[in-house]
């Protein structure tokens, strides 16, 4: 009688282990159900967001136009510096040969190093102008480019609402399955891309290709 009972047992066993696998198989295909019914909502629905933060990190003409205000920025401080050490060695100069100069020459050079040193505070001026003027440029192309790209992927994706998220600012939480960052990168540096290629080619080759339209 006891030789039976042990295929027995193994029997309940496998058969309520096969049991279990099919309650969890159910539970996994509910969830994948769920999972793929709330996204296939939430792109019914027609609202989807970007990751500000990451969109600009991962934007190649975001980070061109970075490095390329960065670089003038440095040109502006170099050339300011050079000028301003220019000054003060002048004026250190003036220092040491002032007893040495007649009252006239002392008030001449006095007063042109004071003028220089105005001119010098106005060519500061200008050049903190010129990097605001080339700085609001570059964000004025940057909101062109993606005001321009998001009403054309919007169209073509049926999104009724692209928002833009950056965590801890007017949107709290947003749903990873509304979140179309990657996306949206990887097509907007295509299109930089291929507009940086058109940009690069001889114009020999540009005007054979309007011919050839």
């Amino acid at each position: 009688m006891k030789k039976h009972l042990l295929p027995l047992a193994i029997s309940l066993f496998l058969f309520g282990a096969c049991q279990n696998n099919e309650q969890k198989t159910d539970e996994q295909s509910n969830q994948t159900a769920t999972e793929t019914n709330t996204q296939e909502k939430d792109e019914a629905a027609g609202i989807v967001y970007i990751n500000s933060d990451s969109l600009l990190a991962k934007y190649d003409f975001y980070k061109d136009a970075q490095k390329e205000l960065e670089k003038k920025r440095q040109s502006f401080e170099q050339d300011l510096n050079r000028r301003v050490s220019s000054l003060e060695r002048d004026i250190a100069n003036f220092q040491q040969q002032a007893n040495s100069m007649t009252l006239q020459q002392a008030k001449a050079t006095e007063q042109s190093l004071i003028e220089r040193q105005q001119n010098l505070a106005q060519y500061k001026q200008t050049l903190e102008n010129q990097y605001l003027e080339e700085e609001f440029k570059m964000a004025e192309k940057l909101n062109k480019n993606l005001e321009d790209f998001m009403q054309r992927y919007a169209k073509e994706k049926g999104y009724k609402l692209i928002l833009g998220y950056k965590p801890g600012v007017t949107v709290w939480y947003g749903d990873p399955a509304l979140d179309i960052t990657d996306e949206v990168v990887k097509r907007l540096n295509e299109e930089y891309k291929n507009q940086s290629k058109q940009t690069d080619k001889p114009a020999e080759e540009k005007k054979s290709e309007k011919k050839a339209e």
